[in-house]
């Protein structure tokens, strides 16, 4: 066999390679994917905290605990404290919280009593930056579709967000 059939060969076996570790890394956080903290959320966050949350009947109680005061004003570790959008929050995967635990959560004051989760970064063409509120149709939308809303996101306090905190500098 000449060089450039070697050449050719090993090419391919390198494209056939770099092909199937992309494929086998895009199933794998499909299925099992990362919890990355928004760092915009936590900037319009004017307390962040990690709190036991209490899940009742598949949706979270708006009443938390804080466990560890990471960073502004509100109630210190031990203190209650009211979420009032907590019940329609999400993990960054779209899905229900899954159970009662830990959840770092980023707050600011509601307008009355209590806290609300903090919004996160607007998209392109998006009037809103606030979970809950009804975003603009997308191209994609389909007569009937329901309103498209962005939820509030809870982050379940796992090692890999606390890795992330401690390299944006939260101490807890």
């Amino acid at each position: 066999m000449t060089r450039q059939k070697w050449l050719l060969a090993i090419s391919a076996a390198a494209l056939v390679g770099w092909l199937s570790w992309l494929g086998y890394a895009v199933a794998f956080h499909r299925l099992n994917p990362p919890d990355v903290v928004s760092r915009s959320q936590l900037l319009a966050s004017t307390y962040v905290v990690v709190a036991e949350v209490t899940v009742q009947d598949g949706r979270p109680a708006p009443s938390v605990t804080v466990v560890h005061k990471l960073d502004g004003t509100g109630p210190d570790a031990g203190g209650t404290l009211s979420v009032v959008n907590l019940p329609d929050a999400t993990t960054p995967a779209n899905k229900p919280l899954p159970g009662s635990g830990r959840y770092l959560l980023g707050l600011v004051p509601d307008r009355g009593e209590g806290f609300r989760i903090a919004g996160w970064p607007r998209g392109l063409g998006e009037f809103t930056t606030e979970p809950g509120q009804v975003l603009p149709k997308a191209d994609d939308d389909k007569p009937g579709d329901p309103p498209r809303v962005r939820p509030p996101l809870a982050y379940p306090w796992t090692d890999a967000v606390q890795k992330q905190m401690s390299v944006l500098g939260y101490k807890w």
